[in-house]
């Protein structure tokens, strides 16, 4: 049916929002926001990954290692480290390893229990772990970063432990002249 009216009409590109677009994006905006805050809570209570952190560590480098030929191969440090879980769900730790540049030798919980471990929200764990130092090259340059092996909900997983803040105890690497 053709009236033989020829309506002008505005393009969608100029047309100013109505009331109801308005309310829309209000809304959509409004519904992001509380997605993203969602996601974050969900991230910082460790649902997805766990929070572990490296809360002091201490050590004493003993003698230099040599193999079989009288050739120094690295040097032996004794590290007693207190690592805490700061998520808000409790997670099993089944292995720890050290850094790049460092061969672990021993690992042992200050209580005398072993692995698996698991850590409650806020609950923290002592450990005195054996390690050779072996590479300047390829060691940290001021502190030790651990990473554990943890099983999760969703599977098992490895997380590194850093230190808790720039103020916390660390161990620098033997590197030097």
């Amino acid at each position: 049916m053709n009236s033989g009216v020829e309506w002008a009409q505005i393009p969608v590109e100029e047309r100013p929002l109505s009331r109801d677009d308005l309310r829309r994006l209000r809304v959509t905006i409004g519904l992001c926001l509380l997605a993203l805050w969602f996601a974050g809570g969900l991230w910082q209570s460790g649902v997805f990954v766990p929070h572990l952190s490296q809360q002091s560590a201490t050590g004493m480098f003993g003698r230099p290692e040599q193999d079989e030929a009288g050739r120094r191969r690295g040097e032996s440090v004794e590290v007693y480290a207190r690592f805490a879980n700061d998520g808000w769900l409790p997670v099993t730790i089944t292995g720890v390893a050290a850094d790049t540049g460092y061969t672990m030798r021993t690992v042992r919980f200050e209580d005398g229990r072993g692995f698996p471990r698991t850590l409650a929200p806020g609950e923290d764990v002592r450990l005195q772990l054996g390690l050779v130092f072996t590479d300047c090259l390829t060691g940290p340059d001021d502190s030790f970063v651990f990473t554990f092996e943890v099983d999760h909900w969703w599977g098992r997983t490895s997380v590194a432990a850093p230190p808790a803040s720039a103020d916390a105890d660390s161990i620098s690497a033997p590197c030097g002249p």
